[in-house]
């Protein structure tokens, strides 16, 4: 089985992938929420990242996936509805956490990648191999940006899984 550190673009195909326990580093913010009172605040978050050099911030880091970030969505709230959004990095767990920037520690797990703009294609493919989203890792699920991506609307999604 490939380690998520294989993991690369242009590769269309759901693959099933070793996650170590992680550290995710980056700048994050909430949205959502009941009645969607927050909206969607992700692409204000890429913005600010761009413009104040966080971006920069975190292609320095050790990144367990070589050339990417990640948009990941987690930590969501059941009383208010509401979700984190972090723009970061999965690196090794010693790595120092800069000022200003935010921290999760995501244990080990199982991870399918697959492309966004395929729908449930993804999900369904999974399934077939005998697997099944990991909720035991509290939900979350991310959006790969390779630096080589040819097409920005087309990004790879990222989400934990397990053995049915």
């Amino acid at each position: 089985m490939k380690s998520i550190s294989e993991l690369r673009s242009h590769v269309d195909e759901v693959e099933i992938v070793a996650m170590p326990e992680v550290m995710l580093i980056g700048k994050e913010i909430r949205y959502g929420g009941t009645l969607e009172f927050l909206g969607n605040r992700a692409p204000e978050l890429w913005q600010v990242c761009i413009e104040d050099g966080s971006l920069e911030v975190l292609r320095k880091l050790p990144s367990l996936i070589p050339d990417a970030l990640i948009g990941w969505n987690g930590n969501f709230t059941k009383e208010d509805g509401t979700f984190s959004y972090i723009v970061g990095a999965f690196v090794p767990r010693a790595t120092p956490v800069p000022c200003g920037f935010a921290c999760r520690i995501l244990p080990a797990t199982l991870v399918a990648k697959g492309i966004y703009d395929t729908g449930y294609a993804m999900v369904e493919t999974y399934k077939s191999r005998g697997y099944t989203q990991n909720y035991d890792l509290l939900g979350w699920n991310g959006e790969l940006y390779f630096k080589d991506d040819p097409c920005p609307t087309k990004w790879s999604q990222l989400t934990p899984v397990k053995k049915a």
